[in-house]
């Protein structure tokens, strides 16, 4: 257990610690707002940014060999605050928050995550990701408690625990099925045209984070929500568990949904951004092939693969693999793209 070695405001109450929080993310254009039954302001996505803010505050109540979950903040614009959620969380624990440049090369994402763990980096922070996320590598990463990786710069290998909950931030991402198996995603949308119209009342930014006396109150409110569950008896999540993370979902959906915000871990609505557009787009294309069968016009139906590419391009699905040009008729891929799409 966390002791607050007389930093924390011992004597906060649940009721104010949560309704602090509230005020701190009531500007915050979450992709989900909506009133709940007792007249609050409610939103998925608050929830799993309170579950990440917990996450890193209460690092010490699940073991260390315990898989964790990640974090995506998927936004419809810049300057929607994604940048400054995965702040929120992390700083007020850690007392700044660095960020790494997503590499798409394998070889080069595992040479930051071997550098990250060796440094016993408690969170990997990749910022303004753009287009499809996919990885062999980091979806490992999720599962491996115990990393084996290379010292940089030398061929010696070394192998460490691995404390560090992935955070990933940008625009429309779209990501494999696995990864998002692995994440909860905050949705973000800007409803203005133009983002400086926003109006914020209390705004945000980076001296306001490190400002002794506002970590003070928010880790203090985090400290009131993990005392009030322990005095509870620890009451866990016990539904949408992920497997494999189970102990993670257990404590941190546990105490989110214990201080009276909702479950992190209930999947997004379809009325939200949804980040994984591979099985999206995939049953999308399925349904567009299969319509003459489902009608009942034909009872089977065959198709090369050319046909296949020509109809995923023609529909926009698939957009982030589907690399190649026009020609005979045809939309002929790069060898690359067509390699990634034949797999797929």
């Amino acid at each position: 257990m966390i002791d607050s070695n007389g930093y924390y405001d011992d004597k906060l109450s649940l009721e104010d610690a949560v309704t602090y929080l509230r005020k701190l993310y009531d500007e915050f254009p979450f992709a989900d707002w909506h009133e709940n039954s007792a007249g609050l302001k409610q939103s998925r996505s608050q929830d799993v940014q309170i579950a990440a803010m917990l996450s890193q505050f209460g690092v010490g109540l699940i073991p260390k060999d315990a898989q964790r979950l990640g974090f995506i903040y998927n936004a419809n614009s810049q300057r929607s605050g994604k940048t400054l959620l995965a702040k929120m969380a992390i700083v007020p624990t850690n007392g700044m928050m660095a960020t790494q440049s997503w590499n798409p090369k394998e070889e080069e994402l595992r040479k930051v995550l071997d550098a990250e763990v060796l440094r016993a980096s408690r969170y990997i922070v990749f910022d303004n990701v753009r287009g499809h996320l996919a990885s062999q590598v980091l979806e490992s990463f999720f599962t491996a408690p115990i990393w084996t990786g290379r010292i940089l710069g030398k061929s010696q290998m070394y192998t460490s625990q691995n404390t560090a909950s992935i955070f990933i931030t940008g625009n429309y991402i779209t990501v494999s099925p696995d990864m998002n198996f692995r994440c909860l995603t905050c949705d973000l949308f800007v409803a203005e045209a133009n983002v400086l119209d926003r109006k914020i009342k209390m705004p945000i930014d980076d001296p306001w984070l490190i400002k002794a006396e506002n970590r003070h109150a928010v880790l203090s409110a985090l400290w009131a929500i993990v005392r009030y569950w322990d005095a509870a008896g620890q009451p866990k999540a016990t539904a949408y568990l992920r497997q494999g993370f189970e102990r993670w979902c257990e404590t941190f959906g546990g105490l989110v949904m214990f201080s009276g915000f909702g479950n992190p871990l209930v999947p997004p609505d379809e009325s939200e951004l949804d980040v994984d557009n591979e099985s999206c787009d995939m049953r999308a294309l399925v349904m567009m092939m299969a319509k003459d069968v489902l009608s009942g016009e034909k009872r089977r139906m065959e198709f090369a693969f050319q046909s296949v590419v020509n109809m995923a391009h023609e529909a926009g699905l698939f957009d982030w693999i589907l690399d190649g040009k026009e020609s005979e008729g045809d939309y002929v891929l790069k060898p690359d793209a067509n390699s990634k799409f034949g797999k797929l």
